[in-house]
Formats: C-alpha cells, structure tokens, sequence
C-alpha cells in the first residue's frame, strides 16, 4: 500500500490584467520542463467566470511519485484590448484565484504487497529512510512548489526585483 505525504498548500490573489493565453502556455511550459506529466481535469469558461484545473505527476523513480495539483478560479471578467509595444492585444482583466498543493508518494507500485513486506516497509521508513524521503525529498518538492508560486506571481507582474523594498 502506497503511503502518500502532503507536503505543502498555497495560495495566490490577485486582482488586474493578465495576458491568459501567455499566463496559460508559460505555466503548462513550466510543468513540461520539470519533467511532468500534465494532465487537465477541467476547463469550464463561463463568462464572467473561469475554473481551470490541472493534475501534474511526475515519478521521479520506481518508488515516488510527485504530484502537484492546483485550481484556477477567475470571476469578473472582462475583455479588454491594451496597446503593447505600439501592437494591439487582448488581454482580460478580472480577479484570480490560484490554489496550489503538493503530495509525494511513496510505493505508488505497491511493491511491497504481503504482510511481511508491508512491515518491513513500515520498518524501512521509520528507521532507514526516514531522513532520506521524509525530510530531503519532502523539502526538494516543498521547494519546487514554492519556485511555481513564485513563477506564477512573475507571470502575474506581482514580483519586485530581489532585494527591493515597499
């Protein structure tokens, strides 16, 4: 049996104008580059609203998986059509919010199915693995979806240079 590890839940708001077609390609781009496996559950366009929802698994090897999922909610929206660079563009302004979690999962094979096996995977987690994939690999992927929150806020315009100062 496969133990799964929720590592981290966090948020984005964010209220202007945003280029979708660019914000939507960049973020599907950014999960393809990391080696994910992108798969969208639902995209439902109702204007004035937008749910966008996204699974993104990677297995990383034979014995965890990483799966970061998030949901796109958007309401108010309205087309608009902004001069950039002297070029004409349609772009939306409306009001976001961007939900994203990250889970980690170990033994998504279930290699380890008799009884036997089953407390010796107890056994190797509690003792020999523990600091490996409960702490390191738990971290690289608690990084890895504080770098997406951090793409997303760039693609949202939210971000100062590093070190700027309100």
């Amino acid at each position: 049996m496969s133990e799964v590890f929720k590592v981290l839940d966090l948020r984005v708001n964010h209220t202007g104008i945003v280029d979708f077609d660019k914000f939507y390609s960049e973020v599907y781009g950014w999960f393809l580059r990391r080696g994910f496996l992108v798969q969208e559950t639902l995209h439902k366009y109702k204007p004035p609203e937008m749910e966008w929802r996204m699974n993104c698994t990677r297995r990383d090897s034979g014995y965890r998986k990483t799966k970061i999922s998030f949901i796109f909610r958007s309401w108010d929206i309205k087309e608009i059509v902004v001069k950039v660079k002297g070029q004409e563009k349609k772009m939306w302004d409306l009001k976001i919010k961007f939900e994203m979690d990250a889970t980690m999962e170990l033994d998504y094979e279930n290699h380890f199915d008799t009884p036997f096996l089953k407390s010796l995977h107890r056994f190797l987690l509690k003792f020999v693995l523990f600091y490996k994939f409960i702490i390191i690999e738990q971290d690289k992927v608690y990084y890895e979806l504080v770098e997406f929150q951090r793409f997303v806020r760039e693609q949202l315009d939210q971000t100062l240079p590093r070190g700027a100062k309100r």
